[in-house]
């Protein structure tokens, strides 16, 4: 084999498992949001920051809303 080949082998060999343990966080951190997260957002937060009122331009409707922020951050 010549080193090119060698090199490609041990990059994804490195990479390979980062990836798959990433993609295991992100469904972790999913999960988390809608047990954990969501519940209290629905209780005290949705009343304003919602997708129709939108109170300070950010929406806690969803994760991508909330992820996204507002016009303050």
């Amino acid at each position: 084999m010549n080193r090119r080949v060698i090199w490609a082998i041990a990059v994804l060999a490195a990479v390979f498992p980062i990836l798959v343990a990433a993609r295991n966080h992100a469904g972790r951190d999913a999960r988390f949001f809608d047990r954990r997260i969501e519940p209290i957002l629905r209780a005290h937060c949705l009343g304003c920051h919602n997708d129709k009122l939108k109170d300070g331009g950010i929406s806690f409707s969803d994760r991508d809303g909330l992820l996204r922020g507002g016009g303050r951050g």
